[in-house]
């Protein structure tokens, strides 16, 4: 059986209360409880952390490094070793290293990346100062009439080189087989481990609803916006208070005294601490705005946190794993993808009904672990693998 190496560019490995961290450490323990050998390996700017978590090896180097770096750690492996590299915009430099060493790569497909890379890049143009000199121009045309970015004009180079690609959604399928047609990609869900404890106990009767959403960023397609405006008008039989975790107040924010419901942001907890949160409250908010960046199909790791803890849903888009299952449809409040108002006391009387049972919560987590772990995850990464590195 050949090695498995993860490798990531930047420092989302360092971090271990971020949902890739999670996800990347409890994938590689889940092949491990398979039988396989796995490592992880972050390539970062930040100074070695004082203790490493085991089986993470973390090559420091400046960032303009960072593919130097890559192409020295590829150049150390054996030839039949397996690296899943989560994968980065495209650029010239990653281009250089699958022409090299493509045969041992796998991506890890997370978003439609060009249509992520021309939000980030038509945010940057915008920042820059009016100008006639051509290469203003040229940006300009670039990014605003042909909708041209790097993904657009690489991505499907790069996608010939590797060995194949993981895909966490369908659509995300779709898009990188448009870029690549022969690209031999399988659909793997996001999973979590199962660490979390549900919290069965919420009378039947509650003095306010409260609300939950993680946010790691203040990315657009989060949808909070959404939140506030629907609430904002919002005339309820009991209040409402939302409490935004992973995020500072923003300086501009603003929510009128007067109002029936209320507005907390947390900002950053640890795991733990983020657990601590979720066992006060009632209903979870999903992404509300994904449009934006041009997709309908996701399978967060924030949802199934949440999930795992027994907390129905507000979602506005399309769950690979749990709007296919039918038996998560009671546990769901599903909104239109788009920025439409919100109507919060449909919400108020869904939430409601699922009071009438009090063991709804253990029920929608044992759901959650049945279908969300690792483990079963795993096995089918280990399954896509064998498939494409057969001898």
């Amino acid at each position: 059986m050949r090695n498995i190496y993860i490798l990531h560019l930047g420092n989302y490995l360092l971090d271990p209360d971020s949902g890739v961290a999670q996800k990347s450490f409890a994938l590689a323990d889940a092949m491990r409880r398979a039988g396989r050998t796995v490592r992880l390996v972050a390539i970062s700017d930040r100074p070695l952390p004082p203790v490493l978590p085991p089986f993470l090896d973390v090559f420091t180097t400046p960032k303009k490094k960072y593919w130097e770096e890559a192409e020295r750690f590829l150049s150390s492996l054996k030839g039949d070793e397996i690296v899943l590299f989560r994968y980065p915009f495209a650029s010239q430099p990653l281009l250089h290293l699958v022409e090299k060493f493509g045969l041992q790569i796998i991506f890890e497909h997370n978003t439609i990346e060009h249509a992520e890379m021309l939000l980030l890049q038509r945010a940057h143009f915008k920042r820059q100062p009016f100008s006639l000199r051509p290469s203003y121009l040229s940006y300009a045309l670039k990014t605003l009439f042909f909708n041209s970015t790097e993904e657009s004009v690489l991505g499907g180079n790069i996608l010939q080189k590797v060995r194949g690609g993981v895909c966490v959604s369908h659509e995300i399928m779709r898009y990188e087989c448009s870029r690549y047609k022969n690209y031999r990609t399988t659909v793997i869900a996001n999973g979590v481990e199962v660490t979390t404890v549900t919290n069965d106990s919420f009378h039947r009767q509650i003095d306010e609803l409260r609300l939950v959403m993680l946010v790691g960023s203040d990315a657009v397609w989060h949808g909070y916006e959404r939140l506030f405006h629907s609430l904002r008008h919002a005339n309820l039989p009991k209040p409402v208070r939302l409490l935004l975790v992973g995020m500072d107040r923003p300086p501009n924010f603003d929510w009128p005294n007067d109002s029936q419901h209320s507005v907390e942001w947390l900002g950053r907890k640890s795991k733990g601490e983020v657990a601590s949160v979720l066992h006060t409250c009632h209903v979870a908010v999903g992404t509300l705005a994904l449009y934006k960046k041009s997709m309908t199909e996701a399978s967060p790791l924030k949802v199934r946190e949440c999930l795992l803890m027994g907390l129905p849903m507000i979602i506005g888009y399309h769950d690979t794993d749990v709007s296919a299952d039918g038996r998560f449809e009671p546990y769901l409040f599903q909104v239109p993808n788009n920025d439409s108002n919100i109507d919060m006391r449909s919400v108020f009387d869904w939430y409601a009904s699922l009071l009438r049972d009090e063991h709804h919560c253990n029920n929608l987590s044992a759901l959650a672990r049945e279908t969300l772990s690792m483990d079963a995850k795993a096995k089918g990464y280990l399954a896509f693998f064998d498939s494409v590195f057969v001898s």
